[in-house]
């Protein structure tokens, strides 16, 4: 679990100030138990949150509610329990430094000793319940369930008698015994096309035994019952004056849900959904065919659910940002005390003019055969000193121009493959979508500064430009002849090929595979590079 030393004892200070109490839990510490539960879910499930969709997510998206209703529950029972301990027999408040080796141990049992059985839990959990799903597709034609049991010195008294069970996969039986079945259980079910059931008689004798020890918490479907840690939990358990508390999640917050991509009938539609689901600050598709505004939403989503942590504020009509950053720079200079002294010294036309060029030289230009572009602008400087927050603004923004039309745009992009200007394969506006997201994941991941990139990027410029435009596309190799851009248009038509063709060639699979694996390593993903990478070209493709 990842909680500092330091965390700790500001965790523990805090109690003891009185700071943090029941009815004001300590975020981190909920937010640090659930993260580690749910990368159990996940390294179980077999992918991240955004790798699943259909029943897989739906189910998914309710274990993960329920990790973070159990974490709410464990981080109040924590804070309550060390809560009991600053009173010493007579009803005096401990020293901070009895208090504190007193509450550190109580919370090395729940975070070390308890985490490591719940997050074995989290993990079974996760493999069992989209396993179940698999189970119900397939039972037309594989009707019968086994029951597998690890059989070694840790095998429990629970899971021992439950070996070899075979039942229908509608049976009863696996309403309470589908594993798993306890604590760090390992038992699995085979499912079968064909075998001997198994009698009432040898049911009954493994439910009675199995009985005997196995936890109410445990009697069970992952897959059906949709939940990780049953409400029986003794977590779960508070007095009756908290209990309106525990409804409320114990005010803490809860994950967002992944939303499954709707295409929309209009422009306002869009941005609604962009608004909604893509956490962007700035929308404005006017002047843009809603159909590429789908394009764009999708383009976002899809990049955003294998890589969640890019933030990719703004989105819409070039031409729209341009005006509104063009007068909300003019405005801010027209308010600046140095263009009243502009005004005093050469007058107000001359002062109106320097406004008028200051918020030109901070807006893209859009020129004649622009498509799309991914804006770097964030925050500028007005004479005098005052800074401008235009953040909201960066991001991938369409030219009206091509995009009023769906069918035209396509008809461009068609056209420059031919030509190879653009990489093998372009054929819609997506491809313009995937190369402008290019750009925002080099941003984020920092791609152009990278070793390993630039010993790519030394090794193919060293072939020359003929080779880049013949292996990748002429703008990948030219940058449409700004030389400083290079680097980062191969980086970008390099994406753009990785994620918009079934077939990449050698340089967009190399290049396509080493961001992932940048992304991989920054965001600190879990689950093996393998898996993930396996599981979010289902996405990208």
């Amino acid at each position: 679990m990842n909680f500092t030393d330091s965390e700790i004892e500001d965790l523990l200070k805090g109690i003891f100030a009185g700071d943090i109490t029941k009815e004001n839990l300590p975020v981190d510490l909920y937010q640090s138990i659930a993260e580690f539960l749910e990368k159990g879910l996940l390294k179980g499930a077999g992918g991240p949150v955004t790798s699943f969709d259909g029943k897989d997510l739906d189910l998914i998206q309710e274990l993960r509610t329920n990790i973070y209703m159990f974490s709410a529950a464990k981080t109040y029972q924590e804070v309550r329990t060390m809560t009991d301990l600053l009173y010493n027999e007579d009803d005096k408040v401990k020293p901070f430094d009895e208090f504190f080796d007193d509450a550190r141990a109580i919370y090395n049992n729940y975070n070390v000793n308890y985490a490591q059985t719940e997050y074995n839990t989290a993990v079974a959990s996760g493999q069992m319940g989209i396993r179940w799903n698999q189970i119900e597709a397939d039972k037309e034609i594989l009707p019968l369930l086994k029951m597998t049991v690890v059989e070694d010195a840790q095998t429990t008294e629970i899971c021992e008698p439950l070996d070899g069970i075979t039942l229908p996969v509608n049976d009863p039986f696996w309403d309470e015994f589908y594993p798993p079945n306890h604590w760090n259980c390992r038992s699995t079910v085979l499912q079968l096309d064909e075998g001997e059931i198994s009698s009432k008689a040898e049911v009954d004798k493994a439910k009675e035994h199995a009985d005997e020890d196995m936890q109410d918490v445990f009697k069970m479907n992952v897959g059906k019952d949709e939940i990780v840690f049953s409400p029986d939990h003794p977590y779960f358990k508070v007095p009756r004056e908290d209990q309106d508390l525990a409804k409320r999640n114990f005010d803490l917050p809860m994950p967002a849900d992944i939303v499954e991509f709707i295409s929309a009938k209009t422009t306002r539609e869009a941005e609604d959904w962009a608004k909604e689901n893509l956490g962007v600050k700035y929308v404005n598709y006017k002047g843009i065919d809603v159909k590429v505004a789908n394009d764009i939403n999708r383009g976002v989503q899809k990049t955003k659910r294998i890589m969640p942590e890019i933030e990719i504020p703004g989105l819409g009509s070039a031409q729209k940002a341009n005006k509104e950053i063009k007068d909300i720079v003019k405005q801010a200079y027209k308010n600046s005390d140095f263009y009243q002294t502009i005004i005093k010294t050469y007058g107000e036309k001359s002062a109106d003019r320097s406004a008028l060029a200051f918020a030109n030289r901070h807006v893209q230009k859009v020129g004649q055969n622009t498509l799309a572009w991914s804006s770097n602008i964030d925050k500028i400087t007005i004479p005098g000193g005052e800074k401008i927050d235009l953040s909201r603004y960066r991001g991938v923004f369409v030219s009206e121009k091509a995009g009023k039309s769906k069918e035209l745009l396509d008809e461009i992009i068609i056209a420059n493959e031919k030509q190879g200007w653009f990489t093998k394969g372009a054929k819609d506006f997506e491809y313009i979508m995937n190369h402008e997201l290019g750009h925002e994941v080099d941003k984020f991941l920092g791609i152009r500064n990278d070793a390993d990139f630039l010993k790519i990027y030394e090794r193919e410029r060293a072939l020359g430009e003929k080779s880049i435009a013949e292996k990748l596309s002429t703008y990948g190799a030219t940058a449409g002849g700004r030389a400083s851009d290079k680097p980062f248009e191969f980086i970008a038509e390099s994406w753009a090929e990785f994620t918009s063709s079934p077939n990449p060639r050698p340089i967009a699979k190399e290049m396509g595979e080493l961001m992932m694996k940048k992304y991989h390593e920054k965001a600190k993903i879990e689950i093996p590079f393998k898996e993930w990478f396996k599981e979010s070209l289902k996405i990208l493709k």
